[in-house]
């Protein structure tokens, strides 16, 4: 747990039993958010939350469930050109 200079409140929980990122906690301008990460997975030996699930005020927000994690993928430098406004 640790709390930033403007008063904000981050807690990380790990498993007992994985020894995993099993959640963490932020509490902002009094507002709680929690995001829980399960279903780990291991892709290229490290271990992956294929599974977040985030709640604000109690209620759940957003979930999001990964089918597939890359990582080192190639990526083609267009993706990162500024886009063009005419």
């Amino acid at each position: 747990k640790t709390t930033t200079a403007e008063g904000d409140v981050l807690t990380i929980y790990i498993s007992k039993e994985t020894s995993l990122l099993s959640k963490i906690v932020t509490v902002q301008a009094g507002s709680e958010i929690e995001t829980e990460m399960k279903d780990y997975k291991t892709v290229k030996g490290i271990p992956t939350a294929h599974y977040m699930e985030t709640k604000m005020a109690g209620q759940v927000a957003s979930i999001i469930t990964f089918e597939t994690v890359e990582y080192n993928k190639e990526l083609d430098p267009a993706l990162f050109e500024k886009p063009v406004i005419e």
